[in-house]
């Protein structure tokens, strides 16, 4: 192995180890490994090699990246690193797991994360920080995941062990809240640093007047679409004052299809520019320091012709199609609440059923399965209730798919008798459903009381999007 790696550029093993990974990828299966000079061939000489690696992991020569170890998976290695570094520790942790009633594949994971950490960064396992811990999920989640499988129940780990402040949690770090408006213009990474505190200074100045998802968009058109686009397609160009052949070979890249079809979008990023370009020049007539940026705007009012035709086009059509759909929510609503009746039956159902044994729901034959028999469930919960269809094999959490339903109902519920948007459905509180009475005037402090409320369980169905869970069904609202 060392044999191997001494040919490669670097002043260190550690540096050859990352020169290795830079060249021939994360995947330890696909390294060139046969042509190395040592003596062997076929499935003994790839495990000599292994055992190699495996070694010089152990002796902390090289440092693997996350993406390395996640596709190589090395379970017995991690199972050493875990007696040899900080056993206590690692002993304490999974006893604390246990005891919060953790299920065995969840603590596996969460245990060889913490490994894994402790071989990448070298150290111990009471050196990890946050930030460590940060740079692992990020490393390691799947694709549209918001984290690595098991990194919550790792996060814990470590706040039993008072390696992380008590109180924290993964998910209270990755809820980062509104971003700030330079966070949010540097996810374009623009390179000329004046444009860059312009467009940072401009949207400062908007950012009062329109709420945060408004403002994101603004961002994206203006900074994203506009500016960035131009960076990189007419590079050198230090200025807002553009050339004409710059701008118009911009407005044909807005103007082009998207995936194959026509889109409407450019009247909205025309409007953002334009609006740029004609603030600035207004603001320079009070403000001197705007002078300098005060140039004539690429989009001309001709441009945008159209777009207030297009407005109400949409518009119509919004209103064309909810009344096509109107009379089908008599359908909808049956159908909801039907299901959620259904979905509840099954789960209870399935409850009062011993594992291995059978249940017949609404002609379905179903046989409950236990915690061993979930290879396609993923992880869950020992207390949720899987039951699997006799007829196809197919598992359902029952457990889940109830509390899906409920909440799809509720959700319905909410919207058709309260009239509320979606937007603030999704903000939907306690606080805003519940009456509560002052004791020393007895008025109501809340006039929202009068909303109804289908079931013991409220109106207060939403999802709450800030906390990133749902409300708890089990709690009575005040009377």
């Amino acid at each position: 192995m060392l044999e191997w790696l001494q040919p490669l550029a670097g002043g260190g093993w550690q540096a050859r180890w990352q020169r290795a990974e830079e060249l021939y990828g994360p995947k330890w299966q696909a390294w060139p490994l046969a042509e190395a000079t040592a003596v062997g061939s076929g499935d003994e000489y790839r495990r000599g090699l292994t055992r190699g690696l495996g070694c010089l992991i152990k002796l902390r020569l090289v440092k693997p990246s996350y993406a390395f170890l996640t596709k190589y998976g090395p379970t017995k290695l991690f199972a050493h690193m875990r007696a040899e570094v900080s056993p206590d520790l690692f002993e304490r942790a999974e006893q604390a797991a246990r005891a919060r009633g953790v299920n065995e594949h969840q603590t596996r994971t969460a245990l060889n994360i913490r490994s894994a950490m402790v071989v990448h960064l070298g150290g111990d396992l009471c050196g990890i920080t946050a930030e460590d811990m940060l740079a692992f999920q990020q490393a390691g989640k799947r694709p549209r995941a918001r984290s690595a499988e098991g990194a919550h129940a790792a996060w814990q780990m470590l706040v039993d062990l008072e390696v992380l402040p008590a109180g924290t949690s993964l998910r209270m770090v990755l809820q980062t809240g509104q971003l700030t408006t330079t966070q949010l213009v540097d996810r374009y990474q623009i390179r000329n640093d004046q444009v860059r505190d312009l467009l940072i200074r401009y949207l400062d100045e908007r950012r009062p007047g329109l709420d945060y998802s408004t403002f994101r968009g603004l961002v994206s058109r203006l900074v994203g679409q506009f500016w960035a686009d131009i960076e990189r397609h007419h590079a050198g160009i230090e200025t807002i004052n553009l050339p004409a052949d710059v701008v118009q070979a911009w407005k044909e890249r807005v103007r082009a299809p998207q995936r194959g079809r026509e889109t409407k979008r450019h009247w909205d990023i025309f409007i953002a520019v334009r609006a740029f370009y004609r603030d600035i020049a207004e603001w320079a007539l009070s403000d001197a320091s705007w002078t300098q940026w005060a140039f004539p705007s690429p989009v001309r009012k001709r441009d945008t012709e159209g777009a207030a035709k297009q407005t109400r086009a949409t518009v119509a059509a919004m209103h064309q199609r909810t009344r096509e759909r109107l009379p089908n929510l008599p359908r909808l609503v049956d159908t909801a609440e039907q299901w959620k009746n259904d979905r509840a039956a099954l789960l209870e159902a399935a409850s009062r059923t011993a594992i291995g044994a059978t249940v017949e729901h609404l002609g379905v034959k179903y046989r409950r399965v236990g915690p061993g028999d979930r290879p396609r469930m993923g992880s869950r919960r020992p207390s949720h209730v899987v039951v699997e269809d006799l007829a196809d094999g197919a598992l359902t959490n029952a457990t889940i798919a109830e509390d899906e339903a409920f909440w799809a109902w509720a959700v319905i519920e909410t919207l058709r008798h309260t009239g509320i948007r979606i937007e603030e459905l999704l903000e939907l509180t306690q606080l805003a459903v519940v009456s509560h009475r002052l004791a020393d005037t007895r008025r109501a402090g809340s006039t929202a009381a009068d909303r109804p409320v289908q079931d013991e369980r409220g109106a207060s169905a939403a999802r709450h999007t800030r906390t990133g869970q749902r409300p708890r069904r089990d709690h009575q609202p005040d009377t």
